[in-house]
């Protein structure tokens, strides 16, 4: 008889060990699909100016429970908002200045708020 369907014909549970937490990330950097994707040199500047040049981040468009939200580069912002720092989506960023403007404001806010 087969392992498993002993134990289930026991009415034994059986456990299972935890995802490690190595494998869900803890930072993430949150983008549209339909955007031009990000560049790894572009977000390691602005990590970088963040003092956060040491963490491992991932990239995707919706958050992820327990995940820290670095930085929201998405057209449309959920609520609350939970980013460190929320931008214009990256096509957008690289063609006009004023979104350029805000998110170095907000950089200077962040190392602000560090201190």
């Amino acid at each position: 008889m087969e392992k498993n369907a002993y134990l289930d014909a026991m009415e034994i549970s059986r456990w299972q060990l935890a995802t490690s937490a190595s494998q869900q990330p803890e930072f993430l950097i949150l983008h549209d699909d339909d955007d031009t994707p990000p560049s790894a040199e572009f977000i390691e500047q602005i990590l970088s100016l963040m003092e956060l040049s040491d963490i491992e981040y991932h990239l995707t468009e919706k958050p992820l429970k327990g995940a820290k939200v670095v930085w929201d580069m998405r057209s449309r912002k959920t609520r609350p908002h939970i980013a460190w720092i929320e931008s214009q989506p990256m096509k957008q960023l690289l063609n006009g200045s004023s979104g350029k403007r805000q998110l170095w404001q907000q950089i200077c806010d962040h190392l602000k708020d560090k201190k």
